[in-house]
Protein backbone atom coordinates (compact mmCIF):
# COMPACT_ATOMS: atom_id res chain seq x y z
CA UNK A 1 0.00 0.00 0.00
CA UNK A 2 1.34 3.42 -0.94
CA UNK A 3 2.01 6.10 1.65
CA UNK A 4 0.55 9.58 1.27
CA UNK A 5 4.08 10.97 1.10
CA UNK A 6 4.62 8.85 -2.04
CA UNK A 7 2.37 11.37 -3.83
CA UNK A 8 4.68 14.27 -2.93
CA UNK A 9 7.53 15.31 -5.16
CA UNK A 10 10.87 16.27 -3.55
CA UNK A 11 9.87 19.92 -3.01
CA UNK A 12 6.55 18.98 -1.39
CA UNK A 13 8.15 16.31 0.79
CA UNK A 14 10.74 18.78 2.07
CA UNK A 15 8.01 21.37 2.79
CA UNK A 16 5.98 18.69 4.63
CA UNK A 17 8.96 17.66 6.75
CA UNK A 18 9.76 21.29 7.59
CA UNK A 19 6.14 21.96 8.57
CA UNK A 20 6.11 18.90 10.84
CA UNK A 21 9.40 19.91 12.43
CA UNK A 22 8.20 23.48 13.02
CA UNK A 23 4.95 22.33 14.61
CA UNK A 24 6.44 19.52 16.70
CA UNK A 25 6.58 21.98 19.60
CA UNK A 26 2.81 22.57 19.43
CA UNK A 27 2.30 19.54 21.62
CA UNK A 28 -0.07 17.16 19.82
CA UNK A 29 1.76 13.85 19.83
CA UNK A 30 0.70 10.31 20.46
CA UNK A 31 1.99 6.89 19.62
CA UNK A 32 -0.07 6.92 16.42
CA UNK A 33 0.67 10.49 15.34
CA UNK A 34 -2.10 13.00 14.75
CA UNK A 35 -0.12 16.20 15.11
CA UNK A 36 -0.29 17.21 11.46
CA UNK A 37 -3.04 16.51 8.95
CA UNK A 38 -2.57 16.63 5.20
CA UNK A 39 -5.51 17.89 3.16
CA UNK A 40 -5.44 16.58 -0.41
CA UNK A 41 -7.62 18.17 -3.07
CA UNK A 42 -7.68 16.58 -6.50
CA UNK A 43 -8.02 18.84 -9.53
CA UNK A 44 -7.86 18.32 -13.26
CA UNK A 45 -4.24 19.48 -13.18
CA UNK A 46 -3.01 17.48 -10.20
CA UNK A 47 -3.19 17.48 -6.43
CA UNK A 48 -3.18 20.40 -4.02
CA UNK A 49 -1.51 19.54 -0.71
CA UNK A 50 -2.08 21.52 2.48
CA UNK A 51 -0.66 20.75 5.93
CA UNK A 52 -2.64 21.62 9.05
CA UNK A 53 -1.31 21.58 12.59
CA UNK A 54 -4.04 20.00 14.72
CA UNK A 55 -2.96 21.98 17.77
CA UNK A 56 -2.53 25.58 16.57
CA UNK A 57 -4.68 25.16 13.40
CA UNK A 58 -2.12 26.82 11.11
CA UNK A 59 -2.41 25.72 7.50
CA UNK A 60 0.28 25.84 4.83
CA UNK A 61 -0.06 25.04 1.14
CA UNK A 62 2.91 22.85 0.24
CA UNK A 63 1.93 22.26 -3.40
CA UNK A 64 4.87 22.55 -5.76
CA UNK A 65 3.59 25.19 -8.20
CA UNK A 66 6.27 24.19 -10.71
CA UNK A 67 4.26 21.03 -11.43
CA UNK A 68 1.28 23.01 -12.73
Amino acid sequence: MAELTDLFDEVELKAYQEFCKKHRKCGVHSTIGGGVSVIVTGTGLGYIFECRCNRCNKIKDITNADNW
